[in-house]
């Protein structure tokens, strides 16, 4: 098609811009539209429910900091995947 230019990047492909992710409900929305994005954002879900994993495990091994065990048992509750 003459006139019509390829994307050069992700963003433009997606249709993604920063104007259109204002809160978290509109990043799920995008992600949903864009596997890329989707991809990344479950990597860094897996990052940080491996990272409070190992802090928890370091905690309780230490017997120490109750209320901070406390804390990320609750986060990594809310992080499990079912």
């Amino acid at each position: 098609m003459a006139g019509v230019g390829l994307p050069r990047t992700r963003a433009s492909a997606y249709d993604l811009t920063v104007e259109r992710l204002r809160n978290a409900a509109d990043l799920l929305s995008a992600a949903a539209g864009c596997p890329p994005l989707a991809w990344h954002l479950h990597h860094l879900y897996n990052e940080a429910r491996e990272a409070h994993a190992a802090e928890l495990a370091r905690l309780l091994a230490a017997d120490s900091e109750p209320r901070r065990r406390r804390t990320l048992a609750a986060r990594l509750h809310l992080l499990s995947p079912e």
